[in-house]
């Protein structure tokens, strides 16, 4: 008897857990998703996404095409089964699809006997009700490092009642109203992701930090063990306030069209402050952007610049009123609970 399923709720399943689906590398992660009976799973090198699917089946089955096919079907239910010789069969209408498994894949034993078995041995905590925890590492996780030279400036820090990143060039800490059962170090790629959920407890083993919603989807992601510096040091700073256009938000959004960078979390601009003068600049292969601005009030006493992310950028300026406050050689966004610090280059005025 073959199972009729619902298209949308194997959809939204895969949909989940794409972000942790490798593109590349490994012939035994590439473009696979795992189907333990239990849950919908990918599983990347350092990123695993687990979201509750049950299926009368355990295998590994190729992602791409399965998406793919999905997406083109019309139907609302489907017919969804393994047969005898492990081919993973899709009926919609007329079209019939017939994908190989891989039933042996060391995948399916390295979540199901591995990775689940952590999780089932691990202490959970609960996060409060409404936590911010999700909205501190979007704030912070574009400081992170994008050189993997110094594996621990590319991560996003998690310890105490704290959230930090810092790339020697920059420093954001954001501190929570509640603390944290141990320290995590977790690569800002895979912070990026997780801000897409909203998280209700955690946990921390040897080797992943682990995350649930309360609807029992998971993200695992692999903790990273390095030293990591004082950052307290560089946040002792105060300049001088400076309120930059009204419009200058709009215009950073319509620059970063052209930033340079294949992932949000990767792309910056060059900000260039000069009296009476905001200057916005993205550039990439195929071209640039560019936004002079003017202010009557931007009296800087010398033209300084810097890089940063456009999307972070613009979030900050409207939740700070358009408000940077500048020193001799940096400046610092600082609201409440969240402060960011950034160098600048001084510019010759000639």
């Amino acid at each position: 008897m073959k199972a009729k399923i619902e298209r949308s709720t194997l959809v939204a399943a895969l949909n989940d857990i794409k972000p942790a689906i490798t593109k590349k590398g490994d012939d035994d992660l590439q473009n696979k998703v795992i189907f333990t009976g239990q849950d919908a799973v990918a599983y990347g090198e350092g990123l695993v996404l687990v979201v509750p699917y049950a299926t009368d089946f355990a295998t590994v089955a190729p992602s791409t095409e399965l998406i793919e096919m999905l997406r083109k079907v019309k139907a609302d239910k489907v017919s969804f089964d393994l047969n005898a010789k492990n081919q993973l069969v899709l009926q919609a209408g007329k079209v019939k699809t017939v994908l190989k498994t891989e039933p042996d894949n060391p995948l399916l034993s390295e979540i199901t006997t591995g990775l689940m078995a952590e999780v089932a041995a691990a202490e959970w905590y609960n996060l409060p009700d409404g936590n911010d925890l999700g909205k501190a590492i979007k704030a912070c996780m574009y400081s992170a490092s994008k050189d993997n030279t110094q594996p621990e400036l590319a991560c996003v820090r998690m310890v105490d009642n704290m959230v930090i990143a810092s790339d020697d060039y920059r420093v954001s800490k954001y501190v929570l109203p509640f603390e944290l059962a141990g320290e995590m170090l977790i690569r800002a790629e895979y912070c990026a992701q997780m801000v897409k959920f909203t998280f209700t407890q955690y946990a921390i083993t040897d080797t992943w930090a682990l995350f649930n919603t309360a609807d029992n989807k998971m993200l695992a992601a692999k903790r990273v063990n390095a030293e990591y510096g004082d950052i307290e040091q560089f946040l002792t700073f105060e300049g001088t306030d400076y309120v930059l256009p009204d419009d200058i938000v709009e215009q950073v959004k319509q620059v970063a069209v052209l930033a340079a960078g294949d992932h949000d979390i990767e792309k910056e601009i060059l900000v260039t402050l000069s009296p009476g003068t905001v200057t916005l600049r993205a550039e990439r292969e195929v071209g640039f952007a560019e936004a002079v601005v003017t202010s009557d009030v931007l009296e800087v006493a010398t033209p300084v610049a810097f890089t940063i992310n456009p999307i972070f950028f613009a979030d900050t300026l409207a939740a700070m009123n358009n408000t940077i406050n500048l020193g001799d050689d940096k400046a610092i966004f600082k609201q409440d609970t969240f402060t960011h610090l950034i160098s600048l280059s001084i510019l010759d005025e000639a």
